[in-house]
């Protein structure tokens, strides 16, 4: 992913065990991208480009199910 120009930073997380809820969780890991660009439909395209070939090989641990979003900082 930092490979993408406009993407500045990358943290991963994973799941703790202690949760206030005891409600399911339905994803056990979390990525968080940072992007600076003025043009931030070309990078999320640049994503879906790069997806699942040489340049950005997608892990086969990753869900089937996934859940993407873009927030602005406030």
């Amino acid at each position: 992913m930092l490979a993408i120009p406009g993407i500045v930073g990358a943290e991963r997380f994973e799941l703790a065990e202690f949760q206030r809820s005891h409600l399911p969780q339905p994803y056990r890991y979390l990525a968080i991208y940072e992007i600076e660009t003025d043009d931030l439909e070309w990078v999320t395209k640049e994503i879906g480009r790069r997806a699942g070939t040489a340049a950005m090989v997608i892990s086969e641990a990753m869900a089937e199910k996934k859940l993407a979003a873009i927030f602005k900082p406030l």
